[in-house]
């Protein structure tokens, strides 16, 4: 894979997953895949960009590259570096910003799936909560999940609604 001709490397470079990374079956091209090992390889850092929790990167991302990468994780609110980078950033939501939330959907859907995302890994949900559809749509165990109060009693960085208009 032959890169750009560049007067000087960039310092870094951010690309997003889904569209862009990925392809229409949340596939990491070979192409794309060899693009960012000629970075890496450049000693060019890495930073992938998406709105997607931490816990879900294992199903489509290969754990050698990630492990050469930097992460912003769920629109930002979270991340991780990883060399040549370093540090790691999580910025919460005021408890009352998320109950308001919380209450302005619940009183025009009831319905809606809330998840309330803690750290990437930990959440809180009004789903259900059984095993197989916590690893089938979260790819998470028991351990991970707390009730939504719960949830926003640890700081939770992002909140994601699912089944409504």
């Amino acid at each position: 894979m032959n890169l750009p001709v560049f007067l000087s490397l960039p310092g870094a470079i951010a690309v997003d997953l889904d569209g862009t990374l990925l392809n229409s079956r949340t596939e990491l091209t070979n192409r794309s895949r060899m693009a960012l090992e000629a970075c890496i390889e450049r000693k060019i850092p890495v930073i992938i960009a998406t709105s997607r929790p931490a816990r879900i990167f294992n199903r489509f991302f290969p754990a050698d590259l990630a492990q050469k990468c930097s992460f912003i994780l769920m629109n930002g609110a979270k991340a991780i570096g990883n060399p040549p980078l370093s540090g790691s950033f999580c910025e919460p939501l005021p408890e009352i910003i998320i109950k308001d939330i919380i209450d302005c959907v619940k009183g025009h859907d009831p319905l809606t799936r809330i998840t309330v995302e803690i750290d990437g890994y930990r959440f809180g949900t009004n789903q259900e909560t059984d095993p197989a559809t916590l690893w089938q749509r979260h790819a998470a165990t028991p351990d991970m999940v707390f009730s939504i109060d719960a949830a926003i009693k640890k700081n939770p960085c992002k909140i994601a609604l699912g089944g409504t208009d």
